[in-house]
């Protein structure tokens, strides 16, 4: 088993909210239980796009599995801290520092 790497770029929010779904839905549905979401090519997130972050560590979580983030600025990691979703979450600097499965 290995992390299924994903990695949106630019801004996430509600006029992208629908492929950032697609994309971690698709990883998920595709048999993917361990996801690594890579933000270092990501500036800026917004309450929708940490909504489709939660509901898929929700799913991920229910088949035996887990999310994870790497590169995450501090300006996004910032959002995390104000909704105190961080403590869900694993963080990694870089996406070749998470460890292996």
């Amino acid at each position: 088993m290995a992390w299924t790497p994903i990695q949106p770029e630019g801004e996430l929010d509600i006029s992208s909210v629908a492929q950032l779904r697609e994309m971690l839905t698709g990883a998920l549905t595709g048999g993917a239980t361990h996801l690594l979401i890579d933000l270092s090519g990501v500036s800026f997130i917004d309450s929708s796009a940490l909504g489709v972050f939660v509901s898929a560590y929700r799913k991920a979580v229910e088949a035996g599995g887990e999310m994870a983030f790497a590169g995450v600025n501090p300006q996004v990691r910032r959002v995390f801290e104000l909704t105190r979703t961080e403590r869900f979450f694993r963080f990694f600097p870089t996406a070749a520092d998470a460890p292996a499965l």
